[in-house]
């Protein structure tokens, strides 16, 4: 079977972005897309291999793993770089996995797999359709995880001012990268209810309005300076806190960003 070195460079290069997208959504790392490109182009290079000799079982695994500690500190720098890497391993791994069984279970007419690069007799376009589907699943998954599991992590969060103190639990929701884009502080969502409680009435003070992307779509969504946040008993913080229009019946009170434990 005929291998076109363009379209394995292309097709690997598209996947590779969502791998390294959806890395950074289950580690709660924040990328700029520059950066997913990049480590997206410098990931589709490896596909090349697949042209070279057989290497070997040992090689493949070592190959595997220099290609994505690569790929990460191109895309990720060296911030959480094993949490990181492990995290783009095994959804690599998961990804292939798929893949294989999908492509399997069609019957395929023909598929080369060395040097750890698969390369399916596909059409670009499905081939990336796939991809896309596999990355709208998983993430689906992480969100209905992190929004209803009991075994989520949790934090506490203590808001003081003046005299004033309430401590609320949030949830470390890995699928939040929302941050204040001017000054990068960090965004705590929360309800009216409790936004209430907090600053008081919400109506006598001078809103923020943050850009938000939500699976509903993009929007806007009201946000307040608070000066003095403290995370699990032990540093303290300016941050936004943002209101939702929806209200947080569960054992939390807010959600957070998972940068905001760093």
């Amino acid at each position: 079977m005929t291998v076109y070195a363009d379209v394995l460079i292309l097709v690997n290069a598209v996947i590779d972005y969502f791998l390294i997208l959806l890395t950074s959504k289950l580690t709660g790392t924040y990328l700029k897309n520059y950066r997913i490109i990049f480590g997206a182009f410098v990931g589709s290079l490896f596909s090349l291999l697949i042209f070279l000799p057989y290497m070997g079982a040992v090689a493949e695994i070592l190959i595997s793993f220099i290609s994505a500690f690569i790929i990460v500190i191109v895309a990720f720098g060296t911030t959480k770089i094993m949490k990181n890497t492990l995290t783009y391993i095994a959804v690599g791994f998961i990804y292939n996995g798929l893949m294989t069984s999908l492509w399997a279970f069609f019957k395929p007419k023909g598929m080369i797999l060395n040097n750890s690069v698969v390369y399916f007799n596909i059409s670009p376009l499905l081939f990336i359709f796939l991809t896309v589907i596999f990355y709208i699943l998983i993430r689906l998954i992480c969100y209905i995880i992190s929004k209803k599991s009991k075994f989520a992590d949790r934090c506490s969060l203590k808001f003081m001012n003046d005299n004033n103190c309430i401590e609320i639990t949030a949830l470390v929701d890995t699928g939040n990268s929302l941050k204040d884009p001017y000054t990068n502080k960090q965004v705590i969502i929360t309800d009216d209810k409790t936004a209430t409680l907090i600053l008081g009435k919400l109506d006598m003070l001078s809103p923020i309005l943050l850009p938000v992307s939500s699976v509903e779509g993009d929007g806007l969504i009201t946000a307040y300076p608070f000066k003095n946040v403290q995370i699990n008993g032990q540093k303290s913080m300016s941050v936004l806190l943002a209101v939702s229009k929806h209200s947080f019946e569960d054992d939390y009170k807010a959600i957070v960003n998972p940068e905001i434990l760093i």
